[in-house]
């Protein structure tokens, strides 16, 4: 039987892409980019390390989702699910 590669990679690629379309969401909100946007880049530059951790382990994400079993096909689900819901309520 083949080892199970689990699911690290992807949520940490949820995170980091709910992360930048927050952020994003803020920065466009008026239509324009300007100093009124500092806090938001601040904001997302303390969350650093979840963009790298998001970009590092990309090229696993394919092979974790090709190996899902039902837990972390709902896990994925789920995470998905709340990253939706929070770029829509920000």
């Amino acid at each position: 039987m083949a080892e199970e590669k689990g699911i690290k990679e992807t949520l940490e690629l949820i995170e980091g892409l709910k992360a930048l379309a927050i952020a994003t969401r803020a920065v466009l909100k008026d239509g324009k980019l300007n100093a009124a946007d500092l806090p938001v880049l601040l904001d997302l530059s303390k969350k650093y390390q979840v963009l790298v951790d998001a970009v590092a382990g990309v090229k696993d994400v394919v092979p974790e989702v090709k190996d899902l079993n039902t837990t972390e096909l709902a896990a994925l689900g789920a995470a998905l699910l709340d990253a939706f819901k929070a770029v829509k309520e920000s």
